[in-house]
Order: C-alpha cells, then sequence, then structure tokens
C-alpha cells in the first residue's frame, strides 16, 4: 500500500500463505478503498494498481501494489456585483456590492471509507479572509446553499476582530491546522461536524457559501484589496484562489477661469487674483476619474458646490465629456462632447448651493469597460 511517490502508507498484508502451485488466490478482500496515514486521507487510484489482484498460486512469491492519492479539497472563490457579474480584477466603486461565493468541494470525497468518530469530528470550517478596511460583510445574508442555490440549514457564520478575539476553541482550531490570519475574519461552521461528514463530505455533495459584501464610501485614495477562504475538514486544510479588486481615488477638483468657449477653456486659471466687480467667470468643477473595467454599473454622479455670498449665480452652467464615453450599445461619446443634457441641477439660493446630477438614463448606458470623467463651469458675476 503505497501512495503516488512510492512511500508505504500501511503496513504490507498476507494473502495466501504456504499455498499450492495452481490454486486460486483473490486478494481483493485486501484492497482498501481508502487509508488513513497520519492526518491524510488516501484513496485508491485503481488504474495504477500493479500485479495480478486474482489469479493461479505460481512458486514464490506474487506481489500486488495498490496505489494511493491522498484526498485534497480545491475550493474556489469568486468575486460577483449585485447582477452575478464577475468582478475579479475589475474596478469597484464605493458603496456597491459584492459577492464572494466559496465552492465548498467535496466531489473527491465520495466512497471514502475507514475514518473513526473523531475524524467525522472535523465537521466543516470555512474561514473567509476580506480586507475589512474596505469592505464590510453583510451578515444577515451570508448563506450556504446546494449548488443549484436551494438554501441548507445547519451552519452558523460568525465575525472576529481578530484570532485572539475568538472563542478558544476556534483559536486551537486554526492554530492545530497551521493556519496564520492577521485582523478581522469571519468563520462559518457545521452545527452538527458529523452530521456534515456523513451526509455532505463522504457522500460528495458540493455545497456554496454565499458572503456578502459592501465596499465602503469612506476610501478616499486609491486602493487594491484581496480576498480568500479555506475550507478546513477531515482531510485538512485548502487555500482558495485570491480574488483581486481595485478602488479608484476620489479626486474631484475645482478651479476658477475667466472664459469657456466650445468646450476649451482659458488656460489662465483665476484662482487667487483678483477679479473685478461685475466681471463674469466660471467655477470649473471636475469630477472623480472612475476607470475602465469596473465591476459594476455607474448608478450616481452628483457635484455639489457651495458659493460665496459675493457671487451672483443664475443657473448657467456647462458640462464636457473629459474622456471618450463608450455607451452600451457600442455608441462613443468622443472627449470634448457637451455633456449638459444629461445634467439636472437643483439650485438652494439661500443656502448658495448647486448640485449638479447626471441623470440615472444617461449613466445606466455607460458601459463598465469605459473610463468616465467630465468638467463641469458654472458661469457666476
Amino acid at each position: 500500500y503505497v501512495d503516488e511517490s512510492g512511500k508505504k502508507i500501511k503496513e504490507d498484508v498476507t494473502d495466501t500463505a504456504r499455498g499450492k502451485v495452481g490454486e486460486d488466490y483473490d486478494t481483493t478482500d485486501h484492497k482498501s478503498i481508502s487509508i488513513k496515514h497520519g492526518n491524510t486521507v488516501y484513496n485508491i487510484v485503481p488504474e495504477k494498481t500493479k500485479g495480478q489482484e486474482r489469479g493461479k498460486v505460481v512458486k514464490g512469491v506474487t506481489e500486488v501494489t495498490y496505489v494511493y492519492k491522498a484526498v485534497q479539497a480545491e475550493p474556489k472563490k469568486t468575486g460577483t456585483n449585485a447582477k452575478g457579474e464577475d468582478v475579479n480584477g475589475k474596478t469597484m466603486l464605493a458603496g456597491s456590492t459584492e459577492v464572494y461565493t466559496i465552492n465548498i468541494d467535496n466531489d473527491q470525497y465520495k466512497g471514502t471509507t475507514g475514518l473513526v468518530d473523531q475524524d467525522k469530528q472535523a465537521g466543516l470550517m470555512v474561514v473567509e479572509k476580506y480586507s475589512s478596511k474596505f469592505v464590510t460583510p453583510n451578515l444577515d445574508a451570508v448563506r450556504m446553499t446546494t449548488e443549484d442555490g436551494k438554501v441548507v440549514s445547519g451552519f452558523t457564520t460568525k465575525i472576529y476582530k481578530s484570532v485572539a478575539e475568538a472563542p478558544q476553541k476556534v483559536q486551537d482550531y486554526i492554530k492545530a491546522k497551521g493556519l496564520t490570519i492577521d485582523g478581522e475574519f469571519a468563520v462559518t461552521t457545521s452545527d452538527d461536524p458529523v452530521a456534515y461528514t456523513n451526509n455532505y463530505a463522504l457522500k460528495g455533495i458540493n455545497l456554496k457559501l454565499i458572503f456578502p459584501t459592501t465596499v465602503k464610501k469612506d476610501i478616499k485614495e486609491a486602493s487594491k484589496y484581496d480576498n480568500k477562504a479555506y475550507q478546513i475538514d477531515f482531510a485538512g486544510i485548502a487555500e482558495t484562489n485570491i480574488v483581486t479588486n481595485n478602488i479608484p481615488k476620489i479626486n474631484p477638483k475645482k478651479d476658477v477661469v475667466a472664459t469657456v468657449e466650445d468646450g476649451l477653456k482659458d488656460q489662465n486659471s483665476l484662482d487667487g487674483k483678483t477679479v473685478k466687480v461685475g466681471a463674469v467667470y466660471n467655477f470649473e468643477l471636475n469630477t472623480s476619474y472612475l476607470p475602465a473595467k469596473r465591476g459594476q454599473s455607474i448608478d450616481k454622479i452628483e457635484v455639489k458646490d457651495t458659493y460665496s455670498p459675493l457671487v451672483e449665480y443664475n443657473g448657467v452652467h456647462k458640462w464636457i465629456a473629459n474622456t471618450d464615453i463608450l455607451l452600451k450599445d457600442s455608441t462613443k461619446i468622443a472627449k470634448g462632447t457637451d455633456l449638459t443634457q444629461y445634467v439636472n441641477q437643483n439650485i438652494d439660493h439661500k443656502a448658495r448651493t448647486v448640485v449638479y446630477s447626471f441623470s440615472n438614463d444617461f449613466l445606466s448606458k455607460v458601459s463598465d469597460d469605459s473610463e468616465f470623467q467630465a468638467i463641469g463651469y458654472m458661469q457666476v458675476k
């Protein structure tokens, strides 16, 4: 009994001692489907068996070698937006939804035998290591489902700020598995470990852990964050692939310019300079730059400005595309195009504020694969 590298994982067994030449022999009575050696479970690889399992006794020793492969889960992780679209590697906007799905890999365990109750007590533990600086879990929406999406009960998810804050049982288990975790994390466990092992793992039934999160709204700097998870059961610990996302820098800008003609501004900023009484000039308002290949649609773009009581604003404004903009129907809006028709404004003369908002209809047409930035000009006197 050896593993694929030839290492012995179980002591040899003598099937027929002092058999007579010509008699039948059959070693399959000693062929174990599964073998547990140390903390590793092995399943037989039938096509790699060496020697004749059945036959006639011949003079000398007839040897049959059964070859086994270590059983190891290969869980996979995905990241999707609220529409279920893959967003791995894409840019996520503040306040957007990212749903992590951990595919619990059990199919390779089907038919595994030889486990004792202590092995089955491992049950299932899924450690979800998310970037708490950038996303907030929606614990109420976390759920375990079958592969076809049916919710199954018998699992509990809890969040811990650190390993030290977790119950001692969780700490001991994580330590015993050699897992190192920094910062906040979530743990999903089977409520009845033995029942889980019998009803899911040993039957080869795969499950999915759905773990929704929200991208935090207070992230202002361009950032990158990763997420991965670990499946822990009787076979040991297996980690998922890493899901990576980016967050764009939120950097709206404001300037003061004298004139704007056909989308071209006069290049001399008036910021910090003296302006004559009665002079007409413009506040320049830049939206944040949103890169292409985003993980979600642009739901909202608003620019709010509070203007001085020393200026008069009568609602005259103009908005220009500062990037090429690709629409979902493949129409291209060239940089420099007037976008004013897509912008609504709400003026509060008492508070001396104005809010410019791009229409939802227009934003819904902008492709997620398009970059986006606009410049607005607010004419004041």
